[in-house]
């Protein structure tokens, strides 16, 4: 009976956040599925024609879809093979006892809290070809021959701003990881000291394996992201 009744006060509390999930995400999804099936302008007085497979068939041999599908596969491996040690990184620097972590908690998290615009835009005069800050220093400390137009090559032009997108993100993970580490009971820590752990140690059979679901959900909101 109490399992009865604690099920039926999850399913109330969870309704509304599931009805939203349904309304604005389940629905649309639905939608996209069935008019890709059909020829449609857009225009709510043009009438969709059905064209069947048309579409997919397009697309696959379109270049630009698959281009942009292994666009959208270097941000996954940017979010792997740096957003997330970065990230990880940071957590473990704002969930020490170092001094001054109010400062750093604040700046590592300020560039996810910032418009996207005035982000999009600093980096653009970060990485201008001929004026920008990082030429700018490369030229300063001799390695002019490195300088590139960083957003107009399009042989690192993905890469560039891959990387951008890892800065913006980092705070944000950062708060998942360290949500993570700081669930872990200090008893553990101390524990493995007294046995001469060292930190190393402690991180490697400790603060990694109990902070796995953290990894979980930065993995989810990696690749849907």
């Amino acid at each position: 009976m109490r399992d009865a009744r604690s099920l039926r006060s999850s399913i109330f509390l969870l309704l509304p956040a599931l009805v939203l999930y349904c309304v604005f995400q389940l629905v649309p999804i639905g939608q996209s599925i069935y008019m890709s099936f059909f020829k449609w302008k857009g225009i709510a007085s043009v009438s969709m024609a059905p064209v069947g497979f048309a579409n997919y068939q397009r697309i696959s041999v379109d270049p630009y879809f698959w281009h942009s599908l292994l666009n959208s596969g270097w941000f996954i491996v940017g979010g792997f093979l740096v957003l997330m040690p970065l990230s990880y990184g940071l957590a473990l620097m704002i969930t020490s006892r170092l001094r001054g972590l109010r400062f750093f908690k604040t700046a590592y998290f300020m560039p996810i809290i910032l418009p996207t615009t005035a982000v999009g835009l600093m980096w653009v005069y970060i990485l201008e070809p001929n004026w920008g800050l990082v030429n700018s220093c490369l030229a300063a400390l001799g390695l002019g021959s490195w300088a590139r137009n960083w957003l107009g090559d399009p042989s690192i032009t993905i890469f560039v701003v891959v990387l951008v997108n890892e800065w913006i993100y980092a705070g944000f993970n950062m708060l998942i990881f360290a949500a993570g580490i700081l669930a872990i009971p200090e008893e553990l820590y101390e524990s493995a000291k007294i046995e001469g752990a060292n930190y190393g140690q402690s991180l490697r059979f400790i603060t990694l394996p109990m902070t796995k679901e953290s990894f979980k959900i930065f993995s989810i909101l990696c690749v849907t992201g």
